[in-house]
């Protein structure tokens, strides 16, 4: 995902905090329903959906 995209949905990339860890994560910083507004107005073909 670019700059650009990950500007307009206000997504945080995570990275591990570990040295040595694989671990990557997005972190959003609105309301699922709200990012999915945005990304269907963008004409992004994404959806984001909760983790639990």
């Amino acid at each position: 995902m670019d700059e650009d995209v990950r500007s307009a949905l206000d997504i945080e990339i995570v990275d591990g905090d570990q040295p040595g860890s694989s671990y990557v994560g997005a972190q959003l910083h609105w309301g699922i329903d709200e990012a999915n507004a945005k990304a269907a107005e963008l004409g992004l073909p994404l959806r984001f959906r909760d983790a639990s």
